[in-house]
């Protein structure tokens, strides 16, 4: 009787150069992998900051357009109320200017939430008995 052997117990056979391709081959698919997962993650990252900063600045313009209306009822309790003042709400500042010539006045109202800056500016005509009469009112 003959002495057989199956290839696969063939211990020489794995110094062979078959399974040399491998290693590269998987290290190649793991950067692959690796690069597409970490770009993922950087795009939701990225997301996150745009949607964030979106939701501080809608915070910054409601702010300046309440420290607008409180300027504008300043107005209106004192036309002759010229000048600048801060005001602070719930932890967020906003500064209002109120200047004024001979027949309008002018309201620029500049709000921060977290240094995320917007701001506010009205103009009003006054009339002889004081009324005041909205001209304009848009963000700059």
């Amino acid at each position: 009787m003959r002495n057989f052997q199956f290839s696969i117990f063939n211990f020489q056979n794995f110094k062979s150069k078959n399974g040399q391709a491998a290693l590269p081959a998987i290290i190649l698919v793991s950067s692959i992998v690796l690069t597409i997962g970490l770009a993922i993650v950087s795009l939701g990252l990225a997301e996150h900051n745009v949607s964030y900063n979106s939701r501080l600045s809608a915070r910054s313009f409601d702010l300046a357009e309440t420290c607008a209306e409180d300027a504008t009822l300043k107005l209106a309790r004192n036309p002759d109320f010229v000048g600048n003042y801060n005001l602070q709400i719930a932890g967020n500042q906003c500064n209002i200017i109120i200047e004024t010539n001979l027949t309008q006045k002018k309201i620029t109202a500049r709000a921060s939430v977290q240094r995320v800056w917007r701001t506010i500016e009205a103009s009003f005509a006054v009339s002889g008995n004081g009324e005041l009469t909205a001209v304009s009112w848009k963000e700059i």
